[in-house]
């Protein structure tokens, strides 16, 4: 298991990866979970199968709130154009397997801020 940036994903695939980010959106349908999560470098969508996940990761994956620091951990799978958002972006997909909500991580929100809005040097 290797710590991935989103925009390295592409070149994952197949691979299990642990993402550490926040999350920007989250849908259900039935004993499916979608969770967007984004750190400084792009946006995954992650994909909870009920049945495929401890229940433990089922309960977090439904009580976690919107820009919730967290490391999700699955294997990435190839994405698609991602019509959801209308921007055909494409999408990195995240068999997830497991969800650890966190403390603030400090990570870049975009190129010399992190969340405490402190200044860091660019990659």
């Amino acid at each position: 298991m290797r710590d991935a940036e989103i925009r390295h994903l592409k070149e994952l695939v197949g691979q299990p990866v642990r993402i550490r980010g926040w999350l920007y959106n989250a849908r259900s349908s039935g004993k499916l979970r979608f969770l967007v999560v984004r750190d400084g470098s792009g946006y995954l969508q992650a994909v909870v199968f009920r049945p495929g996940v401890e229940e433990r990761v089922w309960e977090e994956t439904g009580r976690v709130t919107q820009e919730s620091s967290l490391w999700v951990t699955g294997t990435v799978k190839a994405g698609s154009v991602d019509r959801g958002r209308g921007r055909g972006l494409p999408a990195r997909l995240l068999e997830l397997r497991d969800l650890l909500l966190q403390q603030p991580l400090g990570i870049p929100i975009g190129p010399g801020v992190t969340p405490s809005r402190e200044k860091t040097q660019p990659a």
